[in-house]
């Protein structure tokens, strides 16, 4: 049965859903609403929809530009930014860049372009050039995988598409050295602000042990020792364990070429109803996910829901999305009136 079929849209936000296995595995229909805005330099926002995603969109170095929004649930709300930096006008070897949401701020240090030199016997990063537009994205931080030995690769867990991680040190000499540090510009660990896969560190070990006693008596059952935290995919430092408010205040500096990006978003969510066998069911998620690009200048929201299916499907007769709050007609580009819970 195509469940999608019976979901009814009553709200600005874009809508998709897929059958999975919920933790206990029982099957469950993962619903996602996403409400996307734009906003240009001096924070002015207009309504953007966004596009519901169920497989990870990689970006040019082998991380993650847009993440999967499958997953049944997800606590807290997941924070992210992607994009490319870009410096203040002058030959300044480091900067910062930060985003601030609702208050909270999370920062890297960017330095110029490096290369791993031969001193004191061993290798370590030059003297850093002129800065300039720099990729957020992992394969420019810390990180990376040692292939020297076919037989036994070593990598590093956060993060091995990155630079800078081998086996032996000298090399890496006249090799890049890592562009996006943590925020005190410490060498030899990750920093960054875009999603993490599900196949990096920490966010594997939420999956649970995968181990031979669950392949031969628990597959394809999530492991019984799986956190509901396995489908979050904020790098480490972004994820608030509390739920954000749709109405927060963004802050995204050190990135934009037009400098400090400022922009407030209207209080509006979404809910949920659907009806099995007559039964009504209601729900009014948290917010889970918040997704910034700077490149174009986007922000995405997602909220989601888990309907338990019964045997037959076809026993579950209606499904809805509505709108909760308003979202100001200036936003919309509509003509002032127009209602917030859009008509079906």
């Amino acid at each position: 049965m195509d469940l999608d079929r019976v979901i009814a849209n009553h709200s600005y936000a874009s809508v998709g859903s897929s059958p999975m296995l919920d933790t206990c595995g029982r099957d469950v229909l993962v619903v996602v609403a996403k409400v996307g805005y734009r906003a240009d330099a001096h924070g002015v926002l207009e309504f953007d929809p966004c596009e519901v995603r169920f497989v990870d969109e990689l970006d040019e170095g082998g991380g993650i530009r847009r993440p999967s929004d499958l997953g049944d649930e997800k606590p807290g709300t997941d924070v992210g930014l992607v994009g490319t930096a870009h410096p203040k006008p002058g030959a300044h070897a480091r900067g910062l860049a930060w985003i601030e949401v609702a208050g909270q701020k999370h920062a890297a240090q960017l330095v110029g372009p490096r290369t791993f030199s031969a001193r004191r016997g061993a290798a370590e990063p030059s003297t850093p050039g002129p800065l300039g537009p720099t990729p957020l994205r992992w394969d420019v931080t810390f990180g990376g995988t040692d292939d020297s030995e076919p037989t036994n690769v070593a990598r590093l867990e956060e993060n091995p598409i990155g630079r800078g991680f081998a086996r032996d040190p000298t090399t890496l000499i006249g090799k890049p050295a890592p562009q996006v540090l943590p925020a005190d510009g410490a060498d030899g660990q990750p920093a960054g602000f875009a999603p993490i896969p599900a196949s990096w560190q920490p966010r594997l070990a939420r999956f649970g042990t995968m181990d031979g006693a669950w392949a031969r008596t628990r597959a394809p059952v999530w492991p019984k020792d799986a956190s509901p935290a396995r489908w979050c995919w904020s790098a480490p430092g972004l994820h608030r364990e509390t739920p954000l408010s749709p109405a927060m205040s963004i802050e995204v500096g050190g990135v934009r070429r037009e400098g400090l990006w400022r922009f407030a978003l209207p209080d509006y969510a979404v809910s949920f109803r659907w009806v099995i066998d007559g039964v009504e069911h209601t729900k009014r998620p948290h917010l889970d996910g918040v997704l910034v690009d700077a490149d174009v200048g986007t922000v995405e929201l997602s909220w989601r829901t888990s309907i338990r299916l019964p045997i037959k499907w076809q026993r579950v007769s209606a499904i809805e999305v509505h709108g909760r709050g308003e979202i100001p007609d200036a936003v919309l580009g509509t003509p002032t009136g127009f209602p917030a819970d859009r008509p079906s």
